[in-house]
């Protein structure tokens, strides 16, 4: 075995297999590159239609992270941590598998996607949108760990449309299109969204303060959150790893068996009573940022109090 990945820190993929999907030996090897590869290899569609039933867990990786300052938790998000030292310093890497498709349910009325990685939003809300399910310019809620307006902006999706192939489109988009970008470009550039209409939570630890204080005041970017919603719901289940990480092992496991700790459900059933009135919801599980069999349990939850 070569010492490329040669620690494993408990995850659970083993090292061989993952040496022969990857050619860590190659000073050129590109590894975002490969992850797209094996995502095209798995999926024909950025989305497909389903139910509930049809989240489900991936057995394929679909996101890496560099991880500094190597903790156990690590071992609980990624599914192969190990080094990395071809074309560089020596780096720790974690992989992550997401779901075995993103899935499109309609329920009660709403358009709502379940999928792994944030840069699959914004397709689906300019489709929804030039299907005229959502207003020319919509608002939107975004409620995540992390506000997803920095970074290096590479293209607004403005050659996405609906005369690309389903197969196409998740070529364009996984090339075209960054997790910590996905709304900046795509949605203000394309002139169907403004700046001004959205309002977001960027701090889990907020919400959940504030929820647990009083599930009537919750604040998003300092203007009251209530049933006069905005037309899209934008959630990203990490928002919750703060609370997630420091779940005991038995509750972790209850989660597995659909049994909800309490102060998660409170914080799910409190969004999804205040999502009345939006048109489409977006539910993103984040590998990488939330072990993944957890963070479909959690999207599931809301889905069913809806």
């Amino acid at each position: 075995m070569n010492n490329v990945f040669a620690r494993k820190c408990n995850a659970n993929q083993d090292s061989s297999v993952v040496e022969g999907l990857f050619n860590f030996q190659d000073a050129n090897f590109q590894l975002d590159e490969k992850l797209n590869e094996i995502i095209l290899n798995n999926r024909s569609s950025l989305w497909e239609n389903g139910a509930i039933d049809d989240i489900k867990a991936g057995d394929y990786f679909v996101q890496q992270m560099e991880i500094v300052g190597l903790t156990d938790y690590d071992s609980d998000l990624f599914d192969f941590i190990g080094k990395y030292t071809v074309g560089g310093p020596e780096r720790v890497i974690g992989l992550a598998k997401g779901l075995e498709k993103n899935i499109l349910l309609e329920i009660k009325g709403k358009s709502i996607l379940v999928a792994d990685k944030h840069n699959f939003v914004a397709p689906f809300l300019l489709e929804t949108a030039e299907k005229r399910i959502l207003p020319k310019r919509f608002s939107m809620d975004h409620i995540d760990a992390h506000h997803d307006r920095g970074g290096t902006l590479r293209n607004s999706l403005k050659d996405y449309g609906s005369n690309l192939s389903d197969k196409d489109k998740l070529k364009y988009v996984l090339k075209n299109s960054e997790i910590g970008t996905w709304q900046t470009y795509p949605l203000i550039k394309s002139k169907i969204a403004s700046e001004e209409s959205w309002r977001w939570l960027t701090l889990a630890d907020s919400l959940t303060k504030i929820v647990q204080k009083n599930l009537q005041n919750i604040v998003i970017n300092e203007n009251p959150f209530s049933s006069n919603g905005a037309d899209v719901m934008d959630i990203d289940i990490d928002f919750l790893a703060d609370i997630d990480k420091d779940l005991t092992v038995s509750e972790k496991a209850e989660v597995l068996r659909a049994n909800i700790p309490e102060r998660i459900c409170k914080i799910l059933s409190y969004l999804a009573s205040n999502s009345e009135n939006a048109k489409v919801i977006t539910l993103i599980t984040s590998p990488a940022f939330i072990n993944q069999a957890r963070a479909i349990e959690y999207v599931k939850y809301f889905i069913e109090v809806l």
